[in-house]
């Protein structure tokens, strides 16, 4: 079963989301609480899959708990989506903490039905080793089903939008660099303007001529200015 914890000092927030979820989906726990201090006991007891967090508690800053949450090792890929009436602090949480999304106050319960639906659906980690994480793609003619773990990168080509698999190179319609963003997990990092890549799959760095090298794939993938500190942190994590 998967978990959730909500970590917000407004009541009716708390409960709307609560809510929200039940309505998608009556099986997931779900963990409330407003206070930092309670929230770590809770996250230490449990496994934790996805965590809604206010940005401004009454005791306490959440984007330093989200920075907490990080440093325990089971916790490192878990999607974090931040709760905030300031969109800048959902951008610098986007830059330093790499969550996955952001819930704006005041909340539109339309977009965040929308939101929590595509989280709870690719964002729960999978307990059962056969269930597999897989990511459906509306193609030109079809639909197409990829075991998220087997994509490598995605790249944009002027209009055109590639994803590269173990086994395939898919052409995508109907999508953006940041609609796939959001529809993949914690695990897949923009490296360029032109490139998501899957973390796990970084081989090494080179420094000097700014590439990565990607397991099961010969070309080197570029990395942009803007990307470079995000990219070194994911390759000492992975490595």
């Amino acid at each position: 079963m998967a978990k959730i914890i909500i970590i917000e000092d407004e009541a009716a927030i708390r409960n709307d989301l609560a809510k929200t979820i039940r309505k998608i989906d009556e099986h997931i726990e779900i963990f409330e609480t407003g206070s930092v201090l309670e929230s770590m006991e809770i996250i230490q007891e449990n496994d934790i899959d996805i965590f809604l967090i206010d940005i401004q508690l009454e005791d306490g800053n959440g984007y330093e708990l989200a920075k907490r949450i990080r440093k325990i090792d089971s916790y490192k890929l878990n999607h974090i989506v931040f709760i905030t009436a300031v969109p800048t602090h959902a951008m610098m949480a986007y830059e330093n903490i790499h969550c996955y999304s952001y819930i704006l106050k005041p909340i539109d319960q339309d977009l965040l039905e929308e939101q929590l639906f595509t989280l709870i659906k690719f964002g729960t980690k999978r307990k059962d080793s056969d269930d597999v994480l897989k990511l459906e793609l509306e193609l030109k003619s079809c639909k197409y089903v990829v075991n998220v773990d087997d994509i490598i990168y995605l790249e944009a080509i002027n209009q055109k939008k590639y994803l590269k698999t173990t086994k395939d190179c898919i052409e995508l319609t109907r999508t953006s660099m940041a609609g796939m963003m959001n529809r993949l997990p914690d695990y897949f990092i923009r490296c360029h303007k032109s490139f998501i890549i899957n973390k796990n799959r970084i081989e090494y760095v080179d420094k000097a001529r700014k590439v990565i090298r990607l397991n099961d794939i010969d070309e080197m993938i570029p990395i942009g200015r803007k990307y470079y500190v995000d990219i070194m942190e994911a390759a000492y994590e992975v490595n």
